[in-house]
């Protein structure tokens, strides 16, 4: 299946369409590489060059973008228009550090030019991503049909429904941890990073992002770059709004063919055209529909963990975790004694150390094994919103922020965070 990105833009009012450059193809013997990937609703475009990053940045200041989104291949549709708008909103500043070390982590983080950076990788050994996020950019609903589109929408997929603005560095090559208050988008505060690292990718500036304030209505200039898309399927049903005047006539229509329906299903058995859902939701084998997400791969018995009804046994790494997390959010502090005071499985528990939440992360569609881990998913409707787990790994400079995990679509991720933040807390042994 190709991997290719393609963004047509207006040469200007009622002009005509451009084409512009695309990603290279990819087309391996007998398999897509695309169909093992385990969700494509929020791709990272840190990997996109530029100029595209940017088009899609002026595109979306119109509104919000349309797109033609199937496996690897995203194309925007400049003459297809939205009847949305998006809406900034500033957050807490959050440092998040991606590592990729497959080829299938690669494609599930950033799959319209994951074939880009195949080569990357495999001479590296690993890609890198840290990324500080200040705010997002979410449209002013969250269901969209058909009835939503004007102009030439006829190849129209998905709408891109949120984005994530901050600024990054991507860079290949396995990177030391930051010392001495380093930065984590190149260590510019005096800090080390291993000198194999070569970066592939940056837009904006960490010193520009301590500009963000709450309620801001944009992001600080010099910290808007667009590091994730959330997508959002286009359903075939009206979204919204009833029937004006004149639409009553065709509205008793439907209705009456409705009725004929349901009539010749309760005597046939045969479900009417009447009954399909509007978001078609066959899957090809190993995968499942998950609302507003799309086809996501199935979640496999692991042979990792050992369960009991109040405890979880990695076999990995020999640790025992606690299976139901505390997830009504405490304090970092609060969070080290609530592990020292939990009493099931005969005690001794404590908070995880960074490294050892980090372990728990798998390349699945929750980012972790909900089998084993329920309630551990961020599921990133709004980042405001993501559930964060404490570890009682301090951060190396400041006394009053600490490291916490969450998990996604790529797996677990580390932030650092105040300790007066409210966040979940899994215990372990």
């Amino acid at each position: 299946m190709a991997a290719v990105f393609a963004l047509s833009v207006s040469a200007c009012a009622g002009g005509t369409l451009v084409p512009e450059s695309q990603a290279p193809k990819y087309e391996p013997a007998g398999e897509t590489k695309c169909a093992v990937t385990l969700s494509h609703s929020s791709p990272l475009i840190v990997e996109w060059p530029s100029t595209e990053r940017a088009k899609l940045e002026s595109l979306a200041r119109a509104g919000v973008v349309p797109v033609r989104y199937t496996d690897c291949h995203m194309k925007t549709l400049a003459s297809c228009r939205v009847k949305s708008s998006y809406k900034y909103v500033a957050l807490t500043p959050k440092h998040d550090t991606l590592r990729v070390r497959t080829e299938s982590e690669l494609y599930a983080s950033m799959p319209v030019y994951a074939a880009s950076f195949e080569g990357k990788l495999k001479r590296a050994g690993e890609l890198n991503v840290a990324m500080t996020i200040v705010g997002r950019f979410e449209a002013d609903r969250t269901t969209f049909s058909t009835s939503d589109l004007e102009g030439d929408c006829a190849e129209a997929t998905h709408v891109i429904a949120g984005v994530t603005s901050g600024a990054f560095q991507f860079a290949a090559g396995a990177a030391g941890d930051t010392e001495g208050g380093a930065s984590l988008l190149g260590a510019r505060a005096g800090g080390k990073v291993e000198s194999s690292r070569e970066t592939l990718a940056q837009d904006g500036e960490e010193k520009a992002c301590s500009a963000s304030t709450e309620g801001a209505s944009a992001p600080p200039f010099g910290c808007g770059a667009f590091l994730r898309l959330e997508m959002a399927p286009i359903s075939k049903a009206k979204a919204s709004g009833g029937p004006g005047a004149g639409d009553v006539a065709a509205v008793v229509a439907v209705a009456a063919v409705a009725a004929v329906g349901a009539v010749k299903e309760a005597t046939s058995g045969t479900p009417t055209a009447t009954n399909k859902p509007a978001v078609d939701t066959t899957c090809p084998g190993g995968t499942r529909f998950v609302k507003d997400r799309g086809c996501v791969a199935e979640l496999a018995p692991s042979s990792r963990y050992t369960l009991s009804a109040s405890s979880v046994v990695d076999t990995t790494t020999k640790l025992t975790w606690q299976r139901t997390p505390e997830t009504s959010g405490v304090a970092w502090a609060d969070a080290k004694a609530l592990c020292a005071g939990l009493t099931i499985d005969g005690g001794g528990f404590r908070l995880p150390k960074k490294e050892e939440l980090l372990g728990l992360g798998e390349n699945l569609p929750e980012g972790i094994d909900r089998r084993a881990f329920p309630a551990a998913s961020s599921h990133e409707k709004q980042l405001a919103a993501t559930v964060y787990y404490w570890t009682a790994t301090p951060h190396a400079v400041s006394e009053s922020m600490a490291w916490a995990v969450r998990f996604g679509a790529m797996g677990a991720q580390s932030t650092v965070q105040s300790r007066s933040s409210r966040n979940s807390v899994r215990c372990v042994k």
